[in-house]
């Protein structure tokens, strides 16, 4: 398993990614003056599987890896937990999804114990709750060709201390898992100077200045409100993601 801390590598070449990733899909004028010549691994299919935050990223990692050519799946619904997708996928469309063979999938859950199939391991503090997580994503894990290369995301800072450990907690469990491949540490990209928890951070142009933008939902857990026109959450993470599946084919 290796980690990939992408907001702290960010090598020549992937920041000439994120810059034209940012044209593209943010419409801001980021003058890229060097071209690069290094030959990827074929990745042509991601499948996000995951909580509200995989729901609240679909949109925009489905059009920053589109244009690269990557395209995306999902099975995501809000509050849901691993335990979910065992039912989500007696579903013909989920199935079909699920049984897809991509190159990559994204394993996206970050916390929810009240969800039915969680019952008898609702604390979130309590080991019976990351024993529960950790065998429901082996299980999901396992069952992908030995091909598809599987990323675990996490963890995100919550505004209150209790959520915060457990979804380090959790975040650490899932990386366990012997069928992850990779670990996406997206902690970075969403703490301030110090490491904490941040509702407004500079939004992510680079080499040009940049107003400080919402990056979080008023509840402290959420990327965006869903009343709000606040994106910047969301794009940050999709961002952190496509950066590094790029990332992961320039490795292979």
């Amino acid at each position: 398993m290796t980690g990939l801390s992408t907001r702290q590598r960010m090598s020549v070449t992937t920041l000439l990614t994120a810059a034209m990733l940012l044209t593209l899909v943010l419409g801001v004028d980021t003058p890229v003056e060097a071209e690069t010549t290094t030959e990827v691994a074929a990745i042509e299919s991601v499948l996000l599987l995951g909580d509200s935050i995989a729901q609240e990223i679909r949109e925009p990692l489905q059009t920053m890896l589109g244009a690269t050519a990557i395209g995306l799946e999902s099975i995501t619904f809000n509050g849901i937990a691993p335990c979910d997708l065992f039912v989500s996928i007696q579903d013909e469309p989920a199935r079909s999804v699920f049984t897809s063979e991509p190159d990559v999938v994204i394993m996206l859950y970050t916390g929810n114990a009240v969800t039915p199939c969680m019952d008898g391991a609702r604390d979130i503090e309590a080991v019976d709750y990351f024993d529960r997580y950790l065998a429901d994503s082996r299980t999901i894990t396992s069952s992908f060709p030995d091909k598809t290369v599987v990323l675990s995301v996490g963890p995100l800072p919550a505004s209150d201390e209790r959520r915060t450990t457990s979804n380090a907690r959790l975040a650490t469990t899932l990386a366990s898992d012997p069928n992850v491949d990779h670990v996406v540490d997206i902690w970075d990209w969403f703490a301030d100077e110090n490491g904490d928890y941040a509702t407004e951070l500079t939004c992510l142009v680079p080499g040009e200045p940049c107003p400080t933008v919402r990056v979080r939902a008023f509840d402290g857990g959420h990327l965006g409100d869903d009343d709000s026109d606040n994106v910047h959450g969301r794009r940050r993470l999709a961002l952190a993601l496509t950066l590094a599946i790029d990332e992961l084919q320039r490795a292979t």
